[in-house]
């Protein structure tokens, strides 16, 4: 005989409830209906896994669930309906994309979700996959040095523009040297660091690994899209996106 499981993510007041016993009209996400998917989308050139798709529930504003989702109270859910739940979205991403991944890196969040994610797919692909978060730090203005032998080189006037340069760079508090001017460039050192050992092995493996970027929720894809940007910069073997939750 063969049994339904009826399954679903809805909203309780200001709580979310897993419940992989019974569908309701106003689930945010009624896995009842849900059809994985069997192929990766595009955004912004990037190849994505979703996971799901979820809908407002109930008339609730899209703001409110998607805040819900993103900032959950691990003490007042059932954590082993929300394992099996993410649990089936990569087990499905990993048919579909296969094995190849070396590095994950996820997004710098205040919530929990996105890195229970990280951890499960590390369960799911094995100690050898390297997770990363914050792995770059830049440097405080302090720290910012001139390579003192090119600086040797330069003219009174050269040398007094570079500085004027460093300092329109840091006026925000932190080193972008994108305001500085690319001739320029070479004569700085220091600007940035590895925050540990564990960040080393991450930059070398963003240059001609396989990189998996996590996210929990896609909405207007901002912050997804930027990341894959930087990562890009690197030119990694591969670049593959995977996020639970799509708005509709």
């Amino acid at each position: 005989m063969n049994i339904l499981i009826l399954e679903g993510i809805r909203k309780s007041g200001d709580d979310i409830v897993f419940d992989f016993t019974k569908d309701f009209n106003t689930d945010i996400i009624p896995l009842k209906f849900q059809r994985f998917n069997k192929k990766l989308s595009t955004r912004a050139g990037t190849n994505i896994y979703f996971g799901y798709q979820y809908n407002e529930g109930g008339g609730e504003n899209l703001a409110v669930v998607r805040d819900a989702i993103k900032y959950l109270d691990f003490s007042k859910i059932n954590e082993s309906d929300l394992r099996l739940m993410i649990v089936k979205a990569v087990t499905n991403f990993i048919k579909v994309n296969g094995n190849k991944i070396d590095l994950i890196i996820t997004p710098k969040s205040s919530g929990k979700l996105v890195n229970y994610i990280a951890e499960l797919f590390k369960e799911k692909l094995g100690s050898n996959v390297l997770l990363a978060t914050d792995t770059l730090v830049k440097n405080t203005v302090d720290n910012i040095k001139i390579d003192p032998q090119k600086l040797d080189k330069l003219d009174d006037v050269q040398r007094k523009n570079v500085l004027n340069a460093i300092k329109y760079a840091t006026k925000t508090g932190s080193f972008k040297m994108k305001s500085i001017p690319i001739p320029m460039r070479r004569l700085i050192i220091d600007f940035m660091t590895f925050s540990n050992e564990t960040s080393r092995q991450v930059f070398n493996l963003l240059s001609g690994g396989n990189i998996l970027l996590l996210d929990d929720i896609y909405t207007g894809g901002s912050t997804f899209n930027e990341m894959s940007r930087i990562i890009n910069e690197y030119e990694p073997k591969s670049l593959t996106g995977f996020v639970l939750l799509l708005s509709k």
